[in-house]
């Protein structure tokens, strides 16, 4: 991919994306010259690679680079920016690498080509590929593949909702369950995609805007969600949230200028942000999805199981057969919630828990299930378990799907592991629990996740520990 100098630069973006003001903003030396367009990640952080083999992750707002990191190959393809965080990048050999936001490698996985578009990944972490050889892949968010289709046809786009892949090309849109059944045909075709809580828009080829239900994918018709006037950037410039312009030069640099107020539409998904993967960026309707769960009619789940073990049985089972996270969520898309009032007899958002009703072998289950798909929408469930459950080595389980999930932005994981410790300090088994999930966080999110971890093994280590623990904390220790 070829980048323009900084004069040709300003002058595509005045024509581009009028009314702009073209005054640097900051301008950052890099060691090489771009490879890939920036993306926007989380907490104003952009990220984009180099012919130095380098991601390299910089502030938006003053381009401090935070820190740089070489996968060994030289870069080539995309940066794509997961809802979970992660940042997926392409090597000249094809290896798919996922980066970390705080800067180190989670996985690399070999693909036998180089992809036809830029990967999408959905809110729970799916990633989607469209293959050099035309088959749909799916892999998991730790890069283990799901499934993987031949697909026939011209395929121009491909965008993740939180349940479905829309395949878009010739005149039509395709829609793939997240397990990878075939669900239906739309006889349109997508030229943009807009998610604006809680609805997703889409564009057609002649300018015409529909609503798309993604709960049953139908159309309808709808206004324009965009201001008006908005102007689609080129593809090899990023505008960020904070209203900039930002490419790289030719001379190695990479530079921000100031955009106006009318240059960007935040919700654009495809052109104004090449980078961020083309899907929805949170569940949609999470927070109506918890409100209707804790409101819905009909007794407590937990008295009704307990009165039937044989259907209690039959639930976990279900959920336990599950081949892959993707599969569990078309079962039942609310088994973390139907697992978490399961556990609490609550109606959710109740801290009135009466678990010794509850079998000890299925609750023992339960945490199994919600620890092995440690999963960001698991993650509020994990959490309030966690700060109620009584048994250690139950709570060590739902510590280790804290861990797995990794993405902990709110700091609200490294607080639960931090305070599951204080309320069994001679616990062996816990302890050793949240020294390894503490580095499982700090090395997933970087930055105040060190620190946090940092801080508490030191706290740890003002006690009398035992060797075991010891141990643990020096081997996580040397992996900083």
């Amino acid at each position: 991919m070829s980048f323009t100098s900084r004069k040709s630069l300003l002058l595509a973006a005045v024509l581009i994306l009028i009314p702009i003001y073209t005054v640097i903003s900051w301008e950052t030396a890099i060691a090489g010259v771009l490879t890939t367009a920036p993306a926007q990640g989380m907490e104003g952080k952009i990220y984009s690679t180099a012919d130095d083999r380098a991601l390299h992750c910089l502030d938006s707002d003053t381009g401090r680079e935070y820190w740089s990191y070489r996968p060994g190959r030289k870069l080539k393809g995309f940066t794509v920016i997961s809802p979970d965080g992660s940042i997926l990048i392409l090597t000249s050999q094809n290896d798919l690498v996922s980066i970390s936001p705080g800067g180190r490698e989670l996985w690399r996985r070999a693909l036998k080509d180089e992809p036809l578009l830029p990967p999408a990944a959905d809110p729970y972490g799916t990633i989607y590929i469209l293959t050099g050889s035309n088959s749909i892949l799916c892999l998991d968010r730790k890069g283990c593949q799901v499934w993987e289709m031949d697909w026939t046809g011209v395929v121009d786009k491909i965008f993740a909702t939180h349940k479905a892949l829309l395949v878009s090309g010739q005149g039509e849109t395709s829609v793939v369950l997240s397990d990878g059944t075939m669900d239906s045909v739309i006889n349109d075709e997508i030229k943009h995609m807009v998610f604006s809580e809680p609805h997703l828009y889409w564009e057609t080829p002649g300018g015409a805007w529909k609503i798309l239900d993604i709960s049953d994918h139908k159309l309808k018709p709808a206004d324009s969600p965009l201001d008006e006037g908005t102007i689609y950037a080129d593809e090899h410039v990023l505008i960020t949230y904070e209203k900039k312009i930002i490419a790289g030069r030719q001379d190695w640099f990479m530079e921000a200028l100031e955009a106006g107020e009318d240059a960007y539409d935040p919700f654009y998904q495809n052109g104004s942000n090449p980078g961020r993967s083309s899907a929805v960026s949170s569940v949609p309707g999470e927070a109506e999805r918890l409100k209707k769960f804790a409101e819905r009619g009909g007794a407590p789940l937990l008295p009704l199981l307990s009165a039937n073990p044989a259907y209690l049985n039959e639930i976990l089972s279900e959920f336990e057969s599950a081949q892959s996270f993707q599969e569990l969520i078309q079962k039942n898309p609310d088994y973390d919630l139907v697992l978490q009032e399961i556990v609490s007899d609550s109606h959710v958002v109740s801290y009135d828990v009466h678990r010794e009703s509850l079998d000890s072998y299925s609750r023992f289950r339960i945490y199994r299930i919600l620890s092995k798909w440690g999963n960001l929408k698991s993650r509020e469930s994990l959490l309030f378990l966690s700060s109620v459950e009584t048994d250690p080595d139950n709570l060590s389980l739902l510590l280790d799907g804290l861990g797995r999930i990794g993405l902990d932005r709110d700091g609200r994981s490294m607080l639960a592991l931090k305070k599951s410790r204080a309320r069994y300090p001679l616990n062996r088994t816990l302890t050793l629990s949240t020294v390894r999930n503490a580095s499982l966080l700090a090395q997933y999110n970087g930055n105040k996740s060190i620190i946090s971890m940092m801080n508490f093994f030191a706290e740890l280590q003002q006690g009398a520990l035992d060797k075991a623990v010891t141990t643990q904390i020096r081997k996580e220790l040397s992996s900083f």
